[in-house]
């Protein structure tokens, strides 16, 4: 490395920081800052060429309904039972743990309460 290399173990390499050659340390820097620099403009090209093909972001109200359900089309944690969802109207059953310990006051307790 930059900092602990000797030609002591490798007679083909150079020294490091330790043995006095700070020249090799600063090579090594710049190496890596060029590293990243070229992957962060990578990245950038490669997203802006994607972002014309597809939206790489959801809608807002994709991502306040959950991003499972817009994406996937499943509800990845169902509190209201097997079979039942928010909207589906499957829900026509009052459970009151449910309402009250899990949801709280949401909108969807409001519904269930309703009996709709």
């Amino acid at each position: 490395t930059g900092i602990f290399a000797t030609k002591s173990v490798n007679p083909a390499g150079a020294d490091g920081l330790i043995h006095g050659n700070a020249p090799q340390l600063i090579n090594q820097v710049i190496g890596v800052l060029a590293g990243w620099a070229l992957a962060a403009a990578g990245t950038f090209i490669i997203l802006k060429l994607v972002g014309f093909v597809t939206p790489l972001r959801v809608t807002q109200e994709e991502e306040i309904a959950g991003l499972d359900l817009a994406l996937h089309g499943e509800v990845a944690y169902n509190v209201f039972g097997p079979g039942m969802s928010v909207g589906s109207g499957a829900h026509t059953h009052h459970d009151s743990h449910t309402s009250s310990s899990i949801i709280d006051d949401s909108a969807v307790a409001r519904e269930m309460r309703s009996g709709d």
